[in-house]
């Protein structure tokens, strides 16, 4: 069965308003049907989240490598699809629309063995699912409004975000205030859990001080965040933990207080941080590890120590003495050094690798700010 055309359709009419600042209009297209038509006569159904001009566009531009390929192999053309696009925007549109071909190669798949899609693409994780109610960019006063209407038809879990996307937001920490107002008149901030974190270390106009490097390195300027939880029912006031953790284990954490299983298939790289919370004193032992194409870093935390490789050159600090990691005692501890990278050397072997073309984006160069 070979794929003879692949055709795309967008939805229009009914297109929802999103909260952008140039607002949606129903007759826009954010939703594109995907379909692989075969010289067997069978077709496939896919969807893409996007618009259906993009997807034509890309459907266009593939076309040399998906025209005539078996479409019983979604696998295979799939991944050829994406391995050749690294010269043509492989993280954007792109990948749109290649997901909606692989989402209709298995509705072929499911067809010609008999199986539903569902099933094929790992099946279903629980029978039942609770509902929760999504409130996402709108403005405190509206969502207030909203947020006391779902509450109203039942919905005890809610999903809420704020600083509404592609507008002039006002200043973070007076629009988290009228969040958490919100919440308190509505009833419910007592057992909502609100976390602000952030993914890595300040920007090149931030100020890290006293911690060296930023965004991009592995330096503890690079990686090291603070972290706010906020939840009255359970978390006291005023606590401090000290324990290290990464934000995978944020995805730990939230699945375990709101009584989630995770798939045994498909598990968590992150671990729970629910009893931290419930007592702010009590650590554990969390081996944190880092690695990046750039400069060919590699990191590993443990305890007070860090093992830390920045292109050539290896380190190995004691960070409660030195946070500022400028005392290498690699050749002080050599035992100490060389277990550490050992252990990063197989935890690194549980991954796969990063490939050699991947690409590095700084969002600056040299000309803009010396090499750390």
């Amino acid at each position: 069965m070979k794929i003879r055309d692949i055709r795309c359709a967008g939805l229009r009419g009914a297109t929802p308003e999103g909260g952008w600042s140039v607002e949606l209009k129903p007759e826009d297209c954010v939703h594109t049907l995907v379909v692989v038509h075969t010289d067997s006569g069978a077709h496939g159904l896919g969807s893409v989240f996007t618009n259906d001009a993009v997807v034509r566009a890309a459907i266009a531009l593939l076309e040399p490598l998906w025209r005539g390929e078996n479409a019983l192999e979604p696998q295979r053309v799939t991944e050829k699809l994406h391995q050749n696009t690294f010269w043509t925007g492989r993280g954007g549109s792109l990948t749109h629309a290649i997901s909606g071909i692989d989402i209709a190669l298995w509705d072929l798949f499911g067809q010609a063995t008999g199986q539903p899609v569902g099933r094929l693409l790992g099946g279903r994780y629980r029978e039942r699912v609770a509902p929760y109610a999504s409130l996402l960019m709108e403005e405190p006063a509206k969502m207030r409004e909203r947020l006391l209407e779902v509450k109203a038809q039942g919905f005890r879990a809610f999903k809420i975000g704020w600083g509404p996307f592609g507008r002039v937001s006002r200043q973070m920490d007076e629009g988290i205030g009228r969040i958490l107002a919100v919440l308190r008149e509505c009833k419910i901030d007592s057992n909502t859990i609100v976390v602000f974190a952030s993914d890595n270390g300040g920007e090149r106009y931030s100020d890290n001080w006293p911690l060296v490097g930023g965004k991009m390195d592995l330096t503890e300027g690079g990686v090291r965040v603070p972290w706010v939880a906020h939840w009255p029912a359970v978390i006291r006031s005023g606590g401090v933990s000290r324990q290290h953790c990464m934000t995978m284990d944020w995805s730990a954490t939230l699945l375990d207080v709101g009584q989630g299983v995770p798939d045994p298939e498909y598990p968590l790289d992150g671990v729970s941080l629910a009893a931290v919370l419930r007592e702010p004193d009590r650590t554990f032992e969390r081996p944190l590890y880092w690695r990046m194409h750039h400069r060919h870093q590699r990191a590993l935390r443990a305890g007070r120590w860090k093992y830390l490789k920045v292109d050539d050159h290896e380190y190995l600090f004691d960070l409660e003495a030195d946070e500022r990691e400028r005392a290498n005692l690699a050749a002080r501890h050599p035992e100490r050094f060389n277990a550490m990278r050992q252990q990063w050397l197989d935890w690194n072997a549980t991954i796969p690798a990063i490939p050699e073309d991947a690409a590095v984006s700084l969002g600056y160069s040299v000309a803009d700010m010396p090499q750390r």
